[in-house]
């Protein structure tokens, strides 16, 4: 599907702790044989933002936040500018929080491309396979406790004409594709993870096959 290159992937994270959730993820990921430990590098963006010469070596972004992002617009701007020429972004909690600089900021989000804007419901805490559209690559080997720790608290809404893969047992939506994008962007409601906070494999085969999906 894409023009960069297929074998790599990397996670921005504003996080204390961005490594386990890349392991947990990459475990699975690497059991589904999607992608492995070594297509995978990590970037704090607490304190940098990358270039979009320095994206253009991966397929696909991850990309969530429990601390600000060093630049919140700038950052959605260069992730616009990636998908626009043929990479891959999923974004996760806290990236759609409402307060702050948390959230993903530029035109990543005025373009429409993301799933989730801040300011809204919050749903509930497991995701419900009976109100989600289990038939989508997304959701392919996602089974088991499908429960987690943290979505976006303050709330978060669903963009117009966003398409909903995955909603929660109150049928709140917790995984949508942006309007914008050519489908390269997917928005997940749930947090990555950390060692307090480990991901359920079937969330994190979630992640892994979202990452999977957007390159």
């Amino acid at each position: 599907m894409s023009a960069l290159p297929t074998g790599t992937v990397t996670f921005l994270f504003a996080d204390v702790e961005g490594t386990t959730a890349r392991s947990e993820i990459v475990a699975q990921a690497t059991a589904a044989g999607l992608f492995v430990a070594s297509d995978v590098d990590i970037l704090d963006v607490r304190t940098v933002t990358p270039t979009l010469a320095q994206l253009s070596d991966y397929s696909a972004v991850l990309v969530w936040s429990d601390y600000p992002y060093a630049n919140p617009t700038a950052l959605g701007n260069v992730l616009a500018d990636f998908v626009d020429q043929g990479g891959g972004v999923v974004t996760a909690t806290f990236s759609h929080f409402c307060c702050g600089t948390y959230n993903l900021a530029g035109r990543l989000v005025t373009g429409n491309y993301i799933g989730f804007v801040p300011s809204g419901q919050t749903g509930t805490n497991t995701l419900s396979l009976a109100n989600s559209n289990t038939s989508h690559p997304i959701l392919q080997g996602v089974t088991g406790n499908l429960t987690f720790t943290h979505t976006d608290y303050t709330g978060y809404s669903l963009v117009p004409n966003a398409t909903v893969i995955a909603r929660d047992t109150a049928n709140y939506p917790k995984v949508a594709i942006g309007p914008n994008g050519n489908g390269r962007v997917v928005s997940v409601a749930i947090y990555p993870g950390y060692s307090s906070f480990l991901l359920q494999p079937g969330i994190a085969r979630l992640f892994a096959n979202a990452i999977d999906f957007v390159r």
